[in-house]
């Protein structure tokens, strides 16, 4: 699920049930108050798909999910009437669901990790541009599924938080990191830093509190004070 910023709608896609996969889009429009049902073609039903809005291009850019234990690495983009599978030019990202995604002004749209075949985890990040995946770094985060991550546009920062690479509770994460993606003329680089919540389920930006907020059954604030990567251009 993600927000497109220019139709002013959540754009969400297929998902599991109890009886299988769903391949569905639908648009969430808030001042409405309504769900749409958009489209029932496109990327084959599948879960754990991850998704961002590329303002630049006008597009929501979907990449791989699974189905049944088998991931998928195939590129998507949806306009906001039909999907279109892209075909990158150059290498193309292993097959991964669970990964984060996250659109970065500077660079395009970021993913970081995921789950991969034969219960397999990842680490490495990758940029699409709308023409082709480049894969930025390999190193940073541990291996793992499910990270949350989020652009902070005033600070030109990309932070990651959590995620768990074994299937127990155990696994779970509470580490933040920042990737600085070449800023100010850099290496590509992730940066550990020293925030550390009690393991939140979910990731998002609140610009008129704060740049990031940590929701779980309670609700952490990360701000300009806590900074790792500031200022600089990403990518």
């Amino acid at each position: 699920m993600t927000y497109d910023s220019q139709r002013h709608v959540t754009v969400l896609f297929g998902g599991e049930k109890a009886t299988g996969y769903l391949g569905d889009t639908w648009e969430w429009d808030g001042v409405a108050g309504t769900w749409s049902l958009k489209a029932t073609t496109g990327p084959s039903p599948r879960g754990y798909a991850s998704m961002a809005y590329d303002p630049v291009r006008n597009v929501t850019v979907l990449f791989g999910g699974g189905d049944n234990g088998s991931q998928k690495n195939d590129t998507w983009e949806w306009n906001g009437a039909t999907w279109s599978l892209m075909t990158p030019v150059g290498p193309t990202p292993l097959a991964r669901a669970g990964h984060g995604m996250a659109y970065v002004s500077s660079c395009g749209v970021v993913m970081f990790g995921g789950g991969g075949s034969g219960g397999s985890y990842l680490g490495d990040t990758w940029v699409w541009d709308g023409i082709m995946w480049t894969q930025k770094s390999n190193t940073g985060p541990s291996v793992r599924t499910g990270p949350g991550m989020a652009y902070d546009s005033t600070r030109k920062a990309l932070v990651l938080f959590g995620g768990f690479s074994i299937p127990s509770a155990t696994g779970q994460k509470n580490d933040t990191w920042e990737w600085s993606g070449g800023a100010s003329g850099g290496a590509d680089l992730w940066m550990k830093d020293t925030v550390a919540p009690d393991l939140p389920e979910d990731f998002g930006v609140e610009p008129t509190i704060s740049p990031l907020l940590y929701i779980s059954r309670d609700i952490w604030v990360r701000d300009a004070a806590d900074a790792t990567v500031s200022g600089g251009t990403i990518c």
